[in-house]
């Protein structure tokens, strides 16, 4: 069986059943043995790393927004003790933001799983020379307001505008206490508490709307397209012989849950971060082959300049194009802020944004075999010039 036939048969195993791989569902589960098992027969041997993951990502993000709400009420009777509530409510925000599992773990609620295999030729505690992680995520897209075309570039000037209103409940706290000021009795305060408390208390109902709301979608090109991309490369390495290179292929679950699959496999899997380039496959499934640049959500993180001047060096930037940020991260945007080298591969369309990302027309349909072969392709000859250069 050729390499396009088995893409399309992954394909549509994956994103053409009845069934649906939302994160914690009984189709994840399905989908993740069906990962495994293509694995084995590969003669390879993956293992299964479970782990609970809590809610849809905004509502992930929700959860501190509404806890604010509390931080702001509490500061009106006690601007001390609202400030260091605030302020820890805050930090715990950006910690998350940033990838580290904090309340959203406090609340577990599904069952996912992560599959991982190796690849090495060398003996298992010796440290290879170089290491390449393959990552792409199983479950499928999750549809609602938030998520569609006509507020998605919106969403991090929404990010940005909370962080503020957060600085500003925690400086008008601080303000009062160092003034003795009474909030009540001051109209600066209690109108600072007012704004910061709309602005946040509605963005936290817009998000409860709108997740109450969401819909699966079949997730054809986010991204069984990966998925797809990732077992053939799989295939390829598994006949092949590196010496003192180890391989990785992860495949993480509950995606839509704040990257809950890919968080977990970095809590629990400590790589050397010199030795380590993690390659993230989105979507390749349809559109333009392209390279993400900077990952933003809050914090901002470029990819290392090593990289893209190894994709100039061998002219694989006139098959891979370069896009600057998203207005959400890939799965790059955790593995950068972990500390490891990383980038993400995805199909973009002429306006450089995610095609189907998201959306109800993510179907079968819409996917090109042909496009994932040729990523397959690509990431086979860069890692070869990879491991040449001794990156």
């Amino acid at each position: 069986m050729d390499t396009q036939t088995k893409i399309n048969d992954d394909i549509n195993y994956l994103a053409g059943a009845s069934i649906t791989r939302r994160y914690g569902t009984h189709g994840e589960l399905l989908c993740s043995e069906y990962i495994r098992n293509r694995l084995l027969n590969m003669g390879l041997q993956p293992v299964v790393e479970a782990f609970t993951c809590s809610r849809e990502t905004f509502q992930i993000f929700s959860l501190y927004w509404m806890e604010f709400i509390f931080v702001i009420l509490l500061s009106v009777f006690f601007p001390l003790a609202g400030f260091f509530y605030g302020l820890t409510v805050f930090c715990l925000y950006l910690l998350e933001i940033s990838g580290y599992l904090n309340l959203s773990q406090l609340v577990p609620e599904y069952q996912s799983q992560n599959i991982h295999a190796v690849i090495r030729n060398q003996e298992v505690f010796d440290e290879p020379k170089s290491r390449i992680v393959f990552h792409a995520n199983y479950d499928c897209g999750i549809s609602h307001f938030l998520y569609s075309k006509e507020v998605m570039g919106y969403l991090p000037l929404i990010q940005h505008l909370i962080v503020i209103c957060m600085l500003g409940a925690l400086g008008i706290s601080l303000r009062d206490v160092w003034s003795d000021i009474t909030p009540w009795q001051d109209n600066i305060s209690m109108s600072c508490r007012l704004f910061t408390g709309l602005i946040i208390g509605t963005m936290s109902f817009i998000a409860l709307i709108a997740t109450t709301n969401e819909e699966d979608t079949r997730g054809a090109n986010f991204n069984a397209s990966g998925v797809a991309c990732l077992l053939s490369l799989a295939e390829y390495f598994s006949d092949q012989s590196l010496k003192d290179i180890e391989i990785h292929f992860v495949f993480t679950g509950a995606h839509q849950c704040w990257m809950s699959g890919l968080r977990h496999f970095l809590k629990k899997n400590k790589l050397s971060k010199n030795e380590t380039l993690f390659i993230s496959v989105e979507g390749v499934g349809s559109g333009e082959l392209h390279v993400i640049t900077r990952e933003k959500m809050i914090f901002t993180f470029h990819i290392d300049k090593n990289i893209i001047e190894f994709l100039d060096k061998y002219h694989l930037t006139n098959e891979i194009q370069k896009a600057d940020y998203l207005p959400l991260p890939t799965s790059s945007y955790m593995i950068n802020s972990h500390g490891y080298k990383g980038f993400t591969i995805m199909g973009l369309d002429k306006d450089k944004k995610p095609r189907y990302c998201n959306q109800i027309e993510d179907t079968t349909i819409n996917i090109d075999e042909q496009n994932i072969k040729k990523t397959t392709e690509i990431l086979t000859r860069f890692v070869r010039l990879w491991i040449r250069e001794g990156k």
